[in-house]
C-alpha cells in the first residue's frame, strides 16, 4: 500500500535561523517542524535532531532525511525511516514539498491492519468448529504448521537480508582496494613525471595494469554471477577438449603465477573430452587457479589433473599453498560465508569467483567440493559431463 493517505500536509514551520532553545518548547507538543525559509525547504527538525547535532540555530541541527513521493509504499518508508534514524520524513511531489508522514501513522495502520486480520481469522476458525467439532484438531494443526512456516520464512527473509547486506559490503571493500592503489600510484606519476626514469614509471604503470585488472575481473566476476542466477546467462554446450580448454587458461593466468614463481602442471590427457560450455568452463578454471595461486607461497606448485568416472570426468586442482581450515571450508561455496581473505602475498578476494564456479558446474551437471587442511595445501575437485543428456533444454534464457 503507498503512503498517499497518510501524508500531513499540516505541519508545524519554523525559521531557518530559529533558536533551538525556541523551538524545544514546539518539540515538545509536536513530532516536528519543517525547517523553511521564505517558502524554501531546507529540511525536519525533530528533538532527535538536536540530540545527535547539537548546535544553536536550527538549520545546524538538521539531519539527513529520504525525500519520498506518494508512490512510495509502507515498507520502503518504514525502510528509509530505519535508515536515517528518523520517525518521519518528508514528501515532494515534483520537487515541491507538500508534506510529513510519521512512523506512528503507518506502524498504526499495520497493527490495525494485523488486528482485523486476526480477528477474522479467528472468526471463521470459530465457525468451522462450530460447524463441525470433529476438524477442531486438524485445524489447530494447520494452525500451528502455517505458524511454524511464517516464523520460517520470517528467519529466511531476515538471513537473506544481512546476507545480501554483507555481500555488498565486502564487494564495497574488494573495489576500494585497488581503487586506492590505482589513485595513489597515478597521483603520484602526475606529481613526479618528471623526476622518475622509465623503469620507475613503468613500475608504477604495472602496479596500476594490475589493481585495474584485479578490479575488472572482480566486476566481471560479479556480473557473471549475477546472471547465473538469474538465469541470463547464454548456455551452448558442446563436446571440447578439456586440455585445451584448460591450456588456454593456463596461458591467462600465467602472469599472476610467475609473480611467485609458481609453477603450473597441466596433467589432464590430450584425448580427454566432455560435453560444456566452453566459456563457462574457461571461467571456472581461471577463478580456480588464480585462487590457487593466491594461497600459494612462492615457489610453489599447481597442478591440474582428470580421472575418468563414467558418465563424468572429475577435475582436480591440487596445490602445495597454505590449506583452508574447516570452519571456512564448510561456508567456501555459500553466499553467506562469503569472506575478504588475505593470499599469501597479501593479496585480496571477496570469494565471489568461488560462488561463480559453484553455479556454472551446477549449470554443467556437475557439482564441485574441496578437500583440504591448513598446511597441506588444498584440491578443488568438480564434475564435468562426458556427453550430452539425453534430454533437456541447453539453453538458459
Amino acid at each position: 500500500m503507498k503512503i498517499t493517505t497518510f501524508i500531513k500536509t499540516e505541519y508545524i514551520p519554523a525559521s531557518a535561523f530559529a533558536g533551538v532553545a525556541e523551538l524545544r518548547n514546539q518539540l515538545l507538543q509536536h513530532s516536528a517542524v519543517v525547517i523553511m525559509e521564505d517558502e524554501q525547504y531546507f529540511g525536519i527538525l525533530t528533538a532527535l535532531d538536536i540530540v545527535r547535532k547539537p548546535h544553536i540555530i536550527a538549520i545546524d541541527c538538521i539531519c539527513n532525511k529520504t525525500n519520498i513521493d506518494s508512490d512510495t509504499t509502507i515498507n520502503d518508508a518504514l525502510y528509509y525511516m530505519k535508515h536515517d534514524y528518523t520517525d518521519v520524513l518528508p514528501v515532494f511531489e515534483k520537487k515541491q514539498f507538500i508534506g510529513l508522514v510519521f512512523k506512528s501513522d503507518l506502524l498504526e495502520y499495520l497493527n490495525q491492519h494485523y488486528l482485523e486480520f486476526q480477528i477474522e481469522v479467528d472468526r471463521r476458525t470459530k465457525k468451522l468448529e462450530d460447524q463441525n467439532s470433529e476438524f477442531k484438531i486438524k485445524i489447530i494443526q494447520q494452525k500451528q504448521e502455517l505458524e511454524q512456516i511464517i516464523e520460517q520464512r520470517t528467519k529466511e527473509l531476515i538471513d537473506l537480508i544481512e546476507t545480501k547486506e554483507k555481500f555488498i559490503r565486502i564487494i564495497i571493500h574488494e573495489l576500494r582496494n585497488p581503487f586506492n592503489n590505482i589513485l595513489g600510484f597515478l597521483s603520484l606519476l602526475l606529481k613526479n613525471l618528471r623526476k622518475y626514469d622509465v623503469d620507475i614509471i613503468e613500475k608504477f604503470l604495472t602496479r596500476v595494469y594490475q589493481s585495474a585488472t584485479l578490479t575488472f575481473d572482480l566486476l566481471m566476476s560479479l556480473s557473471e554471477w549475477l546472471n547465473a542466477k538469474n538465469n541470463k546467462i547464454p548456455f551452448n554446450p558442446e563436446n571440447t577438449a578439456i586440455y585445451q580448454l584448460l591450456n588456454d587458461e593456463i596461458l591467462t593466468t600465467g602472469f599472476w603465477a610467475e609473480q611467485k614463481e609458481i609453477k603450473l602442471n597441466n596433467y589432464v590427457p590430450e584425448n580427454m573430452r566432455v560435453f560444456v560450455d566452453k566459456n563457462m568452463i574457461k571461467t571456472v578454471f581461471r577463478n580456480l587457479i588464480i585462487n590457487s595461486v593466491k594461497f600459494t607461497d612462492i615457489n610453489g606448485e599447481i597442478s591440474i589433473t582428470a580421472l575418468d568416472k563414467d558418465p563424468f570426468i572429475e577435475i582436480t586442482i591440487k596445490d602445495s599453498g597454505i590449506g583452508i581450515s574447516a570452519e571456512i571450508m564448510d561456508k567456501l561455496f555459500d553466499i553467506g560465508g562469503i569472506t575478504s581473505l588475505v593470499g599469501t602475498a597479501n593479496e585480496t578476494g571477496s570469494g565471489l569467483g568461488l560462488l561463480l564456479c559453484k553455479e556454472f558446474i551446477e549449470i554443467e551437471g556437475g557439482k564441485i567440493w574441496v578437500e583440504s587442511s591448513l598446511g597441506s595445501g588444498s584440491e578443488f575437485k568438480f564434475t564435468l559431463p562426458k556427453n550430452s543428456p539425453t534430454s533437456g533444454n541447453n539453453n538458459i534464457i
